[in-house]
């Protein structure tokens, strides 16, 4: 101990007959430190954190591509993730989903919040159930199923936490929606990292594919599980 502080007094006194070297040396240890931790940050969350969902080792993600004729992965179209899901042989399910955004209104002031549209199966896929309320019912991923869950931060800062905001109407986009749950507190998806559809959200709506989008295949705008 008694040779490091000596060799630390030797250094300090070093640096202080130079200050502008010592503030170099520490600018470049702060940049390399910095570096440092934020590659580690995204190897960590990419390569050895496993996902925050049960049984993530079976989890895939899906992307559709061609290749040969220029086309890099990307989002499936709806119409090829309808055949997908009714042709597929591999999987027990596949679910999907896609960023949306949203104007929240309906109680208290109106506010920009970031949506995610679900499959039905997309929840029970993940092993997460609503810590309050339901989740979306297959029957209900058709349009005119105006339903929502919202996150559970969401719920304590609009809504205090309330019981009653089961059943309640908001306003999204000025369209009324009824909300059925509220997702645990460290729910939170989709996860940040792919190049699209990668916003956590704080509500969630059912996909509810159109007739007109089951017919887009040029339309890529879905992320699969």
């Amino acid at each position: 101990m008694e040779s490091v502080m000596k060799d630390f007094r030797h250094a300090a006194r070093v640096l202080a007959r130079a200050p502008a070297f010592a503030i170099t040396v520490v600018l470049i240890l702060a940049i390399g430190i910095g570096a440092s931790t934020a590659v580690f940050s995204l190897v960590n969350a990419a390569l050895i954190r496993p996902l925050p969902f049960a049984e993530s080792d079976r989890l895939v993600a899906l992307k559709e591509g061609a290749p040969d004729l220029g086309f890099g992965l990307s989002p499936f179209s709806p119409p090829d993730l309808l055949d997908v899901q009714r042709y597929q042989q591999s999987f027990d399910a596949i679910g999907a989903y896609r960023n949306v955004p949203f104007e929240l209104s309906g109680s208290g002031d109106a506010e920009r919040v970031v949506g995610a549209k679900t499959t039905a199966n997309l929840f029970p896929l993940l092993g997460v159930d609503p810590v309050l309320g339901r989740p979306f019912a297959a029957s209900e991923d058709l349009p005119g199923n105006d339903l929502a869950l919202i996150s559970w931060e969401l719920w304590q800062r609009r809504y205090q936490g309330s019981t009653n905001v089961i059943g309640e109407s908001i306003q999204l986009d000025r369209r009324p929606y009824t909300v059925i749950g509220v997702m645990p507190p460290s729910f939170a998806f989709p996860l940040r990292g792919p190049t699209a559809n990668n916003q956590p959200a704080d509500v969630w709506v059912p996909m509810a594919f159109t007739a007109q989008e089951a017919t887009e295949r040029g339309s890529r705008f879905n992320h699969s599980v």
